[in-house]
């Protein structure tokens, strides 16, 4: 009941992240057959086939770097993607995708949306860890076709542990001189029919001083303001074959996490005790060889108490300022898709989706409200009569918000080969983005008040890209050279008047565009190397400076080397961040950024089948001293601001053993 396709064999070289980087196919040929997977499953390797930029990290690619947290694998591994971890690992990022805003990129887990639906600029990755991974993968450019609000500069889909047909699974255990502490383990295998995955870890750190000593009042606690956490992550997946042709998936996911707030004033302690919950079920039918679809519900919910004691003028009491003060959403929904195979050779996507919101916060005050979110969508395939290789690929979305109004968005795709392993590809089409919690409803007096009567931002994607994958003698050679367009119309911003601010849709547009180069070289003997270099041009209308946390350059480069058979190996991986900037509260705009990171790994396997591992990792081995974002506070008793870094994760060292069955 599974179909075949034939694509375009290139793509299969597409990732080019460091020490991720695919074996080019041969070159003599221009097409490979490959057995269709569900259609979820497929989506982002067929988005690739039809003209978009994918990028794809294995978790066994992650596991040999060392990287604890998904943040940390995102910052190294992933060509042109911006990630800046405010305090460290599990923390809030900064991110850039093609341009974007942190607002403008959609994050997933198995494909549920985890997006803080309260504050569109607050990451969801700081209870996400690296050891739940099986691949992450990355879809530039504008994707609200398929994916809906959010996906203006790209999406982010984690993917977690995989099923397998024999048993197979791991036990870890690691240790860092930042008071690290590290266990996980995951099986995966099958029972009867049944297949099943289990994974868990925990992750903790005593942390470190997230600020230079002199933006430290003495107000704060004594002996600085370490920041540190515990992360606990549990999931188990089920899946089993029904009938003549159907499947049916279920999962679920559990994530605690205690996480330092960190404060250069007054704070005596503060933390966030999170609770996340995302729970999923599928069912996937092949009906026969030209047609599939997939029915999926999945709940998702995240749970915030905030914690703070601040230190009083009186040496050694303290003034309890929030006592395990809520704040949190939950989203729920239904997704269908379904997939045509056509008698010409083409096919048909299409689909709708259904979602609800609802949220509070007692912290920063939202009014605790619902709202429904709900589209259709297709996508037509067509097989060209008189280009046959040709990929191309158009689509319509309707999606309707009780607030945020009515978008309709398309997009038109495609990828042809040139020969000799080459190939050129292109997408153009409109995104959009939902106002979010804070926008339509808060209500505190000390922030702008949300207006409910907001529009969503629209925007205008144009990526395109020349490229190719080929041998020279015993070296395999991948390349991209692309170049990428966006404008953003009706942005969300607050203007004052009467002494209130408010959220309105502006006539200001945000106009980003860019190009991007990248080249991976793997040699025969095990070596491999890896460059991408980013440059990003984002302004507003009648501004000639660059937006806020969208660093102007930005360059990955990475050399490793894998012993045959994959006894022992080893990484290096930098990333340079340009020039960045950021308005900062009662200061102004500040500039920060102009640095350069490198971080070192290696591991060694032995024993039967090599089963037992040991790996090393030196994070910022040259101790770079950085501000991976800026900030402001007030001085002790007065009301005179001034900037604060939130400083980048100091060298430190990791070491991991874990065994493998």
């Amino acid at each position: 009941m599974i179909a075949s396709r034939r694509l375009v064999a290139a793509s299969t070289a597409l990732s080019m992240a460091p020490a991720v980087l695919a074996t080019p196919p041969d070159p003599s040929t221009d097409t490979v057959e490959i057995t269709a997977e569900p259609i979820e499953e497929s989506l982002s390797g067929e988005l690739s086939t039809f003209g978009s930029r994918v990028e794809v990290i294995s978790g066994e690619a992650i596991e040999k770097t060392g990287a604890t947290d998904t943040a940390q694998a995102l910052q190294m591994l992933i060509p042109g993607l911006y990630v800046a971890p405010e305090n460290g690992r599990f923390d809030y990022v900064e991110a850039s995708l093609r341009g974007s805003r942190t607002e403008d990129i959609l994050w997933l887990v198995d494909g549920v949306r985890i997006n803080n639906r309260l504050y569109g600029s607050t990451s969801p990755l700081d209870s996400i860890p690296a050891h739940m991974i099986e691949r992450i993968e990355v879809v530039k450019g504008g994707q609200s076709l398929f994916y809906g609000t959010q996906a203006l500069g790209g999406v982010v889909n984690i993917i977690t542990r995989g099923f397998r047909t024999e048993t197979d699974g791991r036990i870890g255990v690691g240790a860092g001189d930042l008071g690290d502490r590290h266990a996980s383990a995951y099986v995966s295998g099958e029972i009867d029919g049944n297949r099943l995955v289990v994974f868990g870890s925990h992750d903790r750190s005593d942390g470190f001083q997230p600020y230079r000593d002199e933006h430290i009042e003495p107000s704060a606690r004594p002996g600085g303001i370490d920041r540190g956490y515990r992360v606990t992550s549990l999931g188990g997946k089920y899946r089993r074959e029904i009938g003549d042709g159907g499947r049916l998936t279920l999962e679920t996911i559990h994530n605690d996490a205690v996480l330092d707030d960190a404060d250069p004033t007054e704070t005596h302690s503060a933390e966030n005790d999170r609770t996340e919950d995302i729970v999923i079920a599928k069912w996937d039918q092949f009906v026969s060889p030209s047609f599939s679809f997939f029915l999926k519900g999945y709940y998702h919910r995240w749970d915030t108490e905030y914690s703070e004691l601040r230190n009083t003028a009186i040496p050694g009491e303290v003034e309890t300022v929030y006592d395990a003060t809520p704040w949190g959403y939950e989203d729920y929904g239904l997704n269908a898709m379904g997939r045509w195979f056509l008698d010409d050779g083409g096919e048909v996507v299409f689909g709708a989706d259904w979602q609800e919101y609802s949220g509070e916060d007692d912290v920063l005050l939202i009014e605790t409200r619902t709202e429904a979110v709900g589209a259709v969508f297709a996508q037509y395939r067509p097989r060209l009569a008189f280009s046959p290789r040709t990929r191309l690929a158009l689509g319509v979305r309707w999606n309707k918000a009780d607030l945020g109004g009515e978008n309709t968005v398309w997009n038109i795709s495609a990828r042809h080969p040139l020969g000799g392993g080459q190939y050129v590809r292109g997408t153009l089409g409109t995104s959009f983005r939902l106002p979010s919690a804070y926008q339509l409803y808060a209500r505190d007096p000390d922030h702008p008040r949300g207006n409910e009567n907001l529009d969503g931002e629209e925007s205008l994607n144009a990526d395109l890209g020349w490229g190719g994958a080929t041998r020279v003698g015993s070296v395999g050679v991948s390349w991209e050279l692309a170049a990428f367009g966006r404008e953003i119309d009706d942005l969300i911003q607050f203007a004052s008047g009467d002494g209130v601010s408010t959220y309105i849709n502006s006539d200001d547009r945000v106009r980003m565009y860019g190009g991007e180069a990248l080249l991976a070289l793997q040699f025969a003997g095990g070596w491999h190397t890896s460059l991408n270099a980013t440059y990003t041009r984002a302004r507003e209308d009648g501004d000639d400076q660059q937006i806020d946390n969208v660093p102007e350059y930005l360059i990955k480069a990475g050399v490793g080397y894998d012993a045959p058979g994959g006894a022992y190996g080893t990484q290096l991986s930098t990333v340079y961040v340009g020039p960045t900037h950021d308005h900062v509260s009662d200061i102004g705009r500040e500039r920060y950024g102009d640095h350069l990171l490198a971080d070192v790994s290696g591991y060694l396997r032995f024993g039967s089948a090599h089963r037992h591992r040991l790996g090393v990792r030196v994070e910022n081995i040259t101790d770079e001293d950085y501000a991976s974002t800026i900030g402001s506070a007030e001085r002790d008793g007065s009301d005179e601001p001034y900037r604060v870094d939130n400083l980048g994760m100091p060298r430190n060292v990791q070491l991991t053993y874990s065994y493998v069955f």
